[in-house]
């Protein structure tokens, strides 16, 4: 992972598109040659190109962000099949020649073309690109956001990882995927946007940074999210633990947080007398002395190899928090600082901002003697008995202007690199200090996440019915974005649910690909009266007696990239009731989920039923094995909690 440092500043020209001079041929690259500039093809996979514009010769050999592959490895070659056409197995390239413009198709023709003229190239106001698109195509992806939809159409979509109280994490994902069978990685992390507000047009634009992007060919859209996973790196399959349910709370006074060991082994026995599955313990950031610090509080958390071992001894994981951020009363501080391996400003003082337990600093993951001391910290705390990583508030870091202003390098891919850079440093630690498969929940990231094996929950979400609508929308975008193990705080994070509520997010959470419940206030079952209590022990059960096939289904996303949580459009694009429904999903191949988002008294008092729309094809009703033929036209529908979850009155 390098550090974010490219700047427009290397370029002493302004580039636009001009006329084709010549074109190279050597192996997997192409090049075309035009004043002033030059534009390399190269062939990266069958059916997976990389373009990249080139203003003179600079850049030349500026890596890839986000590609895993190395572009060395490739051994592929176009075919010049004319002499402006070129292909790559199922993908052709056409090339126009006065202004160069590119063209992308397949058999079945053209399905994207680029725009050229003002929108194109390396500009005064940062970089562009456009494409001219099909007017009737659905657009999917481009990262995880709160009440955006599924189809991107009609969109403005600013790319810079965010996090916002009540609504959640934007987690800002470069890539796009169409119901033509295509999708484009941008390959450019500085802070831009997508805008999709005209029809038959897709542009992108950028800060800073340079105009590089991946052409994926399908050609089903599983196909294009599959390949785009194995492009920019296949997810490492987690433990099956960290599959089953999992609890956490928040430090606080009251019954808020896990406040000591004590506590947390009596919680623990309390979920086994009581009968609920529970795989897994998140303890937050009070584990240690100090943010940073990595020290246990010994009068809360002491001899935690001991009570480790007792949580293990009960089948139970545990989870510790960690941050980015060092306090400055931390005893690690002064040799962090002393060594370089904080942040720092372009005066060479370090970057602090206010930060939970006071003023912070923050570990420069990009700095490889950083990720080397980290390394240490976390081989310590595995020694202890710690079996995962819960990455939090890796989009904050006081990215205020600022924070932009004083960082010495491009503020834009600062703050959509970093938590990258972070999880990188993790998965490579854990890698070397353990031979347990990885584990890290993180809240925010660009393209490529997945690779270093992390899992994303949606952030700070409110408890509420809407806040519950938001988090379906947010697993199908995150999973149209590569994003296969998905999770959101089961009960909502921040108020306290209703018992209805508490039983409906805990009913979405079982058909998830983490069950995970977190908030301010306790989200165990039987804070939520006998029948809440019952209901969710039941669904957590089917939870573990679906473990099998739950496992299989991450199988096959840790092997193909085909996503654990499938919108219905990934399932049928042609089929216009899908194009942007977000109320259900398939979870697999086999279960179609339709959670219930509103409160039964809002049902009633409408006399409506909670609908689900079934594709063509021969469906069993989960709970009583009913079987349903249902045609072409979606006829023979079901009530919602006949598939997803049993009533609150059953």
């Amino acid at each position: 992972m390098t550090q974010p440092d490219i700047s427009l500043d290397q370029v002493a020209v302004r580039t636009r598109p001009g006329r084709l001079a010549r074109l190279e041929r050597r192996g997997p690259r192409v090049a075309l040659r035009t004043e002033g500039a030059w534009i390399e093809l190269v062939a990266v996979a069958d059916g997976i190109a990389q373009i990249t514009w080139h203003p003179g010769d600079a850049w030349k050999n500026e890596p890839t962000r986000y590609a895993e592959r190395p572009e060395s490895a490739s051994r592929l070659h176009w075919r010049q099949v004319a002499p402006n056409r070129l292909m790559l197995g199922e993908l052709s390239v056409r090339f126009d020649s006065d202004p160069i413009r590119l063209a992308f198709g397949d058999r079945r023709g053209t399905f994207l073309e680029e725009e050229g003229g003002e929108s194109f190239g390396y500009l005064s106001r940062g970089v562009a690109v456009a494409w001219r698109v099909s007017r009737n195509e659905g657009i999917y992806g481009l990262g995880q956001q709160a009440f955006a939809g599924l189809d991107r159409v009609g969109q403005y979509r600013r790319m810079a990882a965010n996090h916002q109280g009540h609504v959640g994490g934007d987690i800002p994902v470069a890539f796009f995927a169409s119901t033509r069978g295509y999708g484009v990685l941008i390959d450019n992390p500085n802070v831009g946007a997508f805008d999709l507000r005209s029809k038959g047009r897709l542009a992108f634009e950028a800060e800073d940074g340079y105009i590089r992007y991946f052409v994926i060919h399908g050609p089903s859209l599983a196909d294009v999210v599959g390949r785009y996973v194995r492009l920019t790196g296949k997810p490492p399959l987690p433990p099956r633990w960290f599959f089953g349910p999992l609890f956490s709370r928040i430090p606080g006074g009251g019954t808020a947080g896990y406040r000591s060991s004590r506590e947390l082994l009596a919680l623990a026995r309390k979920t086994r007398n009581r009968g609920i599955p529970v795989d897994g313990l998140f303890l937050d950031y009070q584990w240690d002395e100090w943010i940073g610090a990595f020290r246990w509080d010994q009068k809360r958390f002491g001899d935690p190899q001991g009570w480790l071992a007792e949580l293990k001894r009960m089948g139970i994981a545990t989870i510790l928090q960690l941050k980015p951020a060092v306090n400055l009363p931390a005893s690690t501080t002064a040799d962090l600082r002393r060594d370089g391996l904080l942040l720092a400003r372009r005066d060479g003082s370090v970057h602090t901002s206010n930060f939970h337990r006071g003023v912070a600093a923050f570990l420069d993951f990009f700095n490889p003697r950083s990720r080397t001391w980290y390394g240490r910290q976390l081989k310590g705390l595995l020694a202890d008995g710690v079996a995962g990583w819960w990455t939090d508030e890796g989009d904050w870091l006081g990215f205020e202007e600022r924070c932009a202003r004083d960082l010495d390098r491009s503020a834009g891919g600062m703050r959509n690199l970093y938590n990258n850079a972070w999880c990188a440093t993790i998965h490579d630690a854990h890698r070397r200090a353990s031979r347990k498969r990885v584990v890290n929940l993180t809240r925010t990231g660009s393209a490529g996440l997945q690779r270093w094996g992390a899992s994303v929950w949606s952030g700070d979400v409110s408890a509420t019915w809407e806040g519950l609508t938001a988090q379906l929308q947010m697993g199908l975008n995150a999973a149209f974005s590569g994003i296969p193990f998905w999770t959101t705080d089961g009960g909502g994070f921040l108020g306290t649910p209703s018992p209805e509520l508490y039983v409906r997010w805990a009913q979405f959470a079982a058909f998830s690909p983490i069950t995970r419940f977190h908030g301010v206030s306790p989200r165990e079952p039987w804070h939520f009266g006998r029948q809440a209590e019952r209901i969710v022990r039941d669904i957590l059960c089917w939870r573990i007696r679906l473990m099998p096939y739950v496992y299989a289904t991450a199988w096959r996303a840790h092997v193909d990239g085909i996503p654990m949580m499938r919108a219905m459009a990934m399932v049928d694009s042609a089929d216009p009731r899908f194009r942007n429904l977000s109320s259900q999903y398939m979870f697999g191949d086999a279960l179609l989920v339709r959670p219930i988002t509103e409160p039964r008294r809002k049902l009633q008092h409408h006399g409506a039923e909670v609908r689900t729309e079934l594709p063509a094809g021969v469906w069993y009703d989960f709970w009583t094995g009913r079987r349903m033929d249902v045609r072409h036209d979606g006829q023979e529908r079901r009530r919602n909690h006949a598939i997803v979850g049993a009533d609150l009155e059953t």
